[in-house]
């Protein structure tokens, strides 16, 4: 680029007056084609002219200066030149100038694209433009071949309203002649006061690995291995783990059942297509990024070989700062335990067994937790999780209890010591601190004890079918009927079923642990009758809720409500194409 010279020109012109012996200076001073505002690092170029019996000096200039120059300075910082002009009897004469110094305006660009069908391709850029003005105009530039036969290329220009974010581009060429294989160069740019005063550039060559088939990715995901769940969900691509993000007070979650929290969704990027894979998830929020990735490791935390297996995922979070303006961000992080089909799964902590929904803070937090589907059976399936080892960032709070309480907590828990059922558990780190460019990271670990091949499946949308079944008061198994109907469904969508969830309830009347119990026997029956049907029970997911959400009132607790002695059954179903 072709560095420009702002100039002034300093010109004294001596006028003598007839009527005095006292001799007068005037001063007149012309900045010719300059303005008085430059970017941080521009070179700022002063000249002058004087009658050879004066001298001039600078400020920030050591030296005495001849009558006529010039001098190039690089003001950091806003501020002010004194110019000092010095007659033969030393009288001097002063003008002051006036420098604003602005930030250089950074533009960060990265493109990947996908074919998404074979007559077109489609590009995502994503760019993070700082140090804006208000009225300064972005726009973007690029361009395409008319068609195959032609070399003609054509200018576009798309203006850009957000200094962050990303930004589909549908290039109209045909996929099918592999020119998606020539070079495009994408510019950005920003004019401010009609001159372009920044821009860069990306050239488009070939498509990161990135999972386009399912259009915006959020990043949750699930994981298990050799037929043993530990997450909810494993072997079918749904999940119900998620992180919440806290930026200056405003929270964002990456699943999409919350109306009151933005949700976020980016893409996912993979390495490797085999064994555990590595997964890296980019979101944006509030002028921060955020990465998520799962990184597989073995037993003493060392990441694996791509296209092999681990024994544990790392699980990381990476937060930066992409403003000039310092940020307070924190993490609350879901996990849905499920060891095989059990939902409550022993969990021991600091060698004692906790079935009660308990919170540790601070210095209280476990270095770990194991949960067990078979105590002390290892091999049955065990769950890992990791706080204090390796490159884990210890968390500021760890609770374990109520997977449907911690669902929906945003960001501050408090536990009511309940018996659960349906376990899960939370981390939590602080909001801190996190200065303009700057980088917060925060991980933990996740995974088997013992040598198991871990494996991750991320969230998918996925075709659902229901059936609802009701019971009467106290019984667990299924009537004729009941069977009747899932059969029927079971058959009709054998061949695309690749996952079954089994949610059981109960109501109010009872003891609490009664009832618990009672729908866990209902989902288990329910499971079994499924498995006869040829269903593996590997991809069964029984859950089961006792009275959590049931009618309280105090009617219902005297008689019941039929509508809470009930089992809900989602038959997820493989996507037609």
């Amino acid at each position: 680029m072709t560095r420009k010279f702002y100039i002034i020109v300093l010109t004294f012109i001596t006028l003598f007056a007839c009527n005095t012996n006292k001799q007068t200076l005037t001063s007149k001073f012309m900045f010719y084609g300059s303005e008085k505002e430059i970017i941080k690092g521009q070179d700022y170029k002063i000249s002058w002219s004087v009658p050879p019996e004066y001298t001039v000096k600078i400020s920030d200039i050591d030296s005495v200066l001849n009558n006529r120059g010039s001098v190039i300075v690089k003001p950091d910082i806003s501020k002010q030149y004194i110019l000092t002009v010095t007659d033969k009897k030393g009288k001097t004469y002063t003008k002051n100038i006036s420098v604003v110094v602005h930030e250089p305006v950074l533009i960060n660009m990265r493109l990947e694209r996908t074919t998404i069908s074979s007559w077109s391709d489609s590009t995502k850029l994503f760019y993070e433009i700082h140090n804006l003005k208000e009225k300064d105009y972005v726009s973007l530039k690029y361009s395409y071949r008319e068609n195959y036969n032609s070399w003609n290329y054509h200018d576009k220009f798309i203006t850009l309203k957000d200094s962050i974010g990303f930004i589909y581009v549908d290039l109209e060429w045909a996929a099918e002649y592999n020119y998606a294989l020539d070079k495009r160069t994408f510019t950005i740019q920003v004019e401010r006061n009609q001159k372009i005063i920044a821009s860069n550039n990306v050239e488009l060559f070939e498509a990161k690995k990135y999972d386009y088939s399912r259009g915006p990715d959020d990043g949750r995901f699930t994981m298990g291995g050799n037929g043993v769940r530990l997450m909810y969900g494993y072997p079918v691509p749904r999940s119900t783990s998620h992180f919440v993000v806290s930026v200056d007070g405003k929270y964002a979650i990456n699943t999409p059942y919350f109306k009151n929290i933005q949700y976020l969704s980016g893409y996912n990027e993979y390495k490797g297509d085999s064994c555990s894979l590595q997964v890296s998830t980019e979101l944006y929020f509030n002028g921060v990024k955020i990465t998520q990735n799962l990184i597989p490791v073995d037993r003493n935390f060392a990441p694996v070989p791509i296209n092999s297996y681990g024994q544990l995922y790392k699980i990381e979070y990476v937060f930066e700062n992409m403003t000039k303006e310092t940020k307070k961000v924190g993490l609350v992080c879901l996990i849905d335990l499920m060891i095989a089909d059990n939902d409550a799964a022993t969990n021991v902590i600091n060698g004692k067994f906790v079935t009660t929904e308990t919170g540790y803070l601070n210095d209280k937090v476990p270095d770990e937790v194991q949960s067990f589907y078979n105590y002390p059976n290892q091999k049955e399936g065990t769950c890992w999780t990791v706080m204090n080892k390796g490159e884990a960032v210890k968390p500021d709070e760890y609770y374990i209890g109520r997977w449907g309480y911690l669902f929906k907590v945003t960001y501050d828990v408090v536990p009511n010591g309940q018996t659960y059922g349906d376990s899960g558990e939370l981390l939590k780190w602080k909001a801190e601190d996190l200065a303009a460019g700057d980088k917060r990271s925060v991980c933990f670990y996740f995974g088997f004890p013992y040598d198991s091949d871990i494996e991750i499946v991320m969230n998918q949308k996925i075709e659902e079918r229901y059936i609802n079944v009701y019971y009467k008061e106290g019984e667990y198994k299924l009537s004729t009927d009941d069977e009747s109907k899932i059969k029927k469904v079971i058959n009709e969508f054998k061949s695309q079923i690749i996952g079954i969830e089994i949610a059981a309830y109960s109501d109010a009347t009872g003891s609490e642990q009664v009832n618990l119990q009672l729908s866990k026997k209902r989902a288990e029956n329910i499971s079994k009758y499924i498995q006869s049907l040829g269903i593996k029970k590997n991809i069964i997911i029984p859950k089961f809720y006792g009275e959590q959400y049931a009618n309280q009132s105090n009617d219902a607790q005297e008689t019941g409500s039929e509508k809470d002695r009930r089992a809900v059954i989602s038959i997820f179903l493989k996507t037609k194409k």
